[in-house]
């Protein structure tokens, strides 16, 4: 009975090291614009603050990369068939993206696009492993850089659209990124 006490106790204590407690969320709170519902590790964060100057969130802050988490059931995740082929890639293959959008209040979207576009045979296979790591979760996180933000009206009611170039989604399932991680 003890042993496992234990083992209960240390496995507790590891989890809630690497959790970002009050302290880790002072230290990144530039780059951590919501909050992370346990989501997220200090080397989540540390990977962007260590290459970059952090100032409070702007949109002249071209370059940066920032988190932000969502609950999933405000999260759509579209594959967009572009509808043409390139030159560089299979022709029999028409050109796709991938967009997350996040609505984070009524009237505010958040839509993260891809890097590039690439045939919808390879944004496929990424569409449906982001699917399974957001499936049955309740809060999504996203990294991403930003791109630019935009006001319209639409039938008497403003909408604001912040575009974000997609760099990492996490879940407490795991994570998947546009990059190889080191």
């Amino acid at each position: 009975m003890k042993i496992w006490f234990i083992f209960f106790v240390v496995l507790g204590f590891s989890f809630s090291v690497h959790a970002l407690d009050g302290a880790l969320k002072k230290k990144y709170a530039l780059l951590l614009l919501t909050d992370d519902y346990g989501i997220l590790k200090e080397a989540d964060l540390a990977r962007y603050q260590k290459k970059m100057k952090y100032e409070k969130f702007s949109a002249k802050h071209d370059g940066l990369v920032y988190w932000q988490c969502f609950p999933r059931d405000k999260i759509e995740i579209t594959l967009k068939d572009m509808g043409y082929t390139a030159e560089e890639f299979d022709k029999t293959d028409t050109i796709s993206d991938i967009l997350l959008t996040a609505y984070k209040e009524p009237g505010v979207k958040h839509i993260y696009v891809m890097r590039r576009a690439y045939p919808i045979s390879a944004y496929h296979e990424v569409f449906l492993r982001w699917e399974k790591l957001m499936k049955g979760e309740k809060y999504v996180c996203l990294a991403g850089e930003f791109i630019s933000h935009d006001e319209k009206i639409n039938d008497g009611v403003k909408i604001e659209e912040n575009y974000w170039t997609y760099d990492k989604i996490k879940t407490k399932k795991g994570s998947n990124s546009y990059f190889v991680e080191h």
